[in-house]
């Protein structure tokens, strides 16, 4: 299947962890094997996991980023719980939150709330920007 970004680019083309590449079947920190993904996420902080995909995006010289959260919550797949995620496509995901990129619209001064998915059940909610959650990073344009 195809993940489309908002803009209606392809981000990229997911048939199996055999064709799938860093970062895109795993999580920030795994490792993809011809299987699965294996190891423990990277854990951040929101503020932290943006300015990881950007730096990402600068060594690599492609342009990673962040999903916004329409994009993320269009990975949850219903017939599946804990995680509530195609194991095909993205094999050994974590059942916790995902940040996204979303800020929450409004939040008290000196916060950073923002929106994640939570993969155990395939809810979509707020967080404060202190926890410390994975990420998975998308393309942020033309393949």
């Amino acid at each position: 299947f195809f993940f489309q970004a908002e803009d209606g680019i392809r981000d990229y083309k997911v048939t199996g962890v055999q064709t799938c590449a860093l970062p895109i079947c795993c999580a920030d920190g795994q490792t993809p094997t011809p299987t699965a993904c294996a190891g423990q996420p990277n854990l951040y902080g929101w503020l932290d996991a943006a300015a990881y995909a950007q730096g990402y995006a600068s060594d690599t010289g492609v342009a990673w980023r962040l999903p916004n959260i329409k994009e993320l919550a269009s990975l949850v797949d219903p017939q599946y719980v804990n995680p509530a995620i195609s194991p095909a496509a993205f094999p050994n995901t974590p059942a916790q939150p995902f940040w996204s990129s979303t800020p929450q619209a409004k939040h008290k001064a000196g916060t950073t709330p923002a929106w994640v998915v939570s993969f155990s059940h395939g809810g979509v909610t707020t967080w404060g920007g202190a926890n410390l959650q994975p990420i998975r990073l998308v393309r942020a344009g033309r393949p």
